[in-house]
């Protein structure tokens, strides 16, 4: 199923990883909500401002971070896997893989909403408030398109080379998981479900030297994800005591805890 092996040596060290990490993460986006806020006079929690975010600091990351690694290291496309090689082997890989993981990410997702208190994604709040096409639109956008993108550069293409090299491919893949799956809490118990969905996007970066496949399975997952999301907003309100409605919302945070949020 995996062509060959090639642990591709990878220039950057953990001062790139930092400087992409964080620049791209946290600094970006940080200068972005002052100059929206300060500048631009856009309201703390304007729905806009969110999606606006989400576009233009993952569109930047996107482009950006090769070009910082570039810079700082000569790091070459390939070796974050960004290439064409096989690219057709890699999307089914992908399809393939979502298949296998589907069933025990939402199996573990559906018992730690039953054990934790579900904490409501940014996603859902918006929908819910504002429940548009527009939104629908930039939702869907940001999560089945940006969102796959940015994090498999900065976690599979970034991160988890340079683990690789120190720590060996099993104990990368594991560790590169569960830093992904930190960077969800805000979204609780989402890191639980998603820790298992980075385990199986490690495993195929790792072993097809590639985004192609880890990117169509992230955003098929979040495809899913945002039908079941715009399906049970848009759904008729449930007479009260009517059981469904509590399975709609079981479904609902399912589907908002294993979207990665933006």
């Amino acid at each position: 199923m995996f062509p060959p092996r090639r642990n591709r040596a990878v220039p950057w060290g953990g001062v790139e990883v930092f400087v992409v990490l964080v620049g791209f993460g946290l600094v970006i986006p940080a200068i972005f909500v002052v100059i929206a806020r300060k500048l631009l006079h856009i309201p703390e929690g304007d729905d806009g401002l969110v999606f606006g975010l989400v576009l233009s600091t993952g569109a930047i990351t996107v482009v950006g971070a090769p070009i910082v690694l570039r810079m700082m290291c000569g790091a070459r496309l390939y070796q974050m896997g960004l290439h064409c090689d096989r690219p057709l082997r890699n999307v089914l890989l992908g399809l393939g893989f979502y298949f296998l993981a589907l069933p025990l990410v939402a199996a573990i997702m559906a018992l730690s909403i039953q054990a934790f208190k579900p904490t409501p994604h940014e996603i859902e709040k918006i929908i819910r408030r504002s429940p548009t096409p527009i939104y629908f639109v930039l939702a869907t956008v940001s999560a089945v398109v940006i969102a796959p993108l940015q994090e498999e550069l900065l976690f599979r293409g970034v991160l988890l080379p340079w683990l690789r090299r120190k720590l060996g491919p099993r104990s990368a893949i594991a560790l590169s998981a569960l830093i992904f799956a930190a960077l969800h809490s805000d979204a609780w118990p989402a890191p639980i479900p998603l820790f298992v969905l980075a385990l199986f996007l490690g495993y195929l970066a790792h072993h097809t030297n590639s985004l192609v496949g880890p990117v169509t399975l992230h955003a098929v997952f979040n495809t899913a994800s945002m039908i079941v999301l715009i399906w049970v907003v848009q759904a008729p309100a449930e007479a009260p005591g009517d059981t469904s409605q509590a399975a709609s919302l079981t479904a609902i945070r399912v589907a908002t805890s294993i979207l990665r949020g933006l």
